[in-house]
């Protein structure tokens, strides 16, 4: 993400909305920054600067990035019961499934904030 950061310096001066929306861009900074399921201080600072630049409202700003880390949450829980149920603890299938269950409504819900909003 540090490259990603140089190279979003250089281009923030000539990001125009005939280009991205800026809601967008941000949104996929944030899937970007959290797609191994970990949001760190650089990439958190990286996409404030990208809010700030591109002046995203806070509340809208804050709406999204809890969403994708509730959709982190749960995938990060999930990955810990499959391996739990790989090393063979019993009785794991309903929260499993309650789990899933959880990340394809977040998932779903983040899907709506996005069309929302566009």
């Amino acid at each position: 993400m540090h490259a990603a950061a140089k190279e979003f310096k250089e281009l923030g001066n000539v990001l125009t909305d005939d280009c991205i929306p800026g809601r967008l861009l941000v949104w996929n900074l944030l899937v970007v920054a959290l797609s191994d399921l970990n949001y760190t201080d650089p990439e958190r600072r990286l996409v404030d600067e990208a809010v700030r630049k591109l002046e995203i409202e806070e509340n809208d700003f804050l709406q999204m990035e809890q969403v994708l880390r509730a959709k982190a949450a749960a995938e990060r829980e999930l990955l810990f019961l499959q391996q739990k149920a790989a090393e063979g603890t019993p009785d794991l299938k309903q929260q499993i499934a309650n789990v899933k269950e959880r990340v394809r409504i977040i998932t779903a819900n983040a899907r709506d904030i996005m069309v929302q909003r566009g």
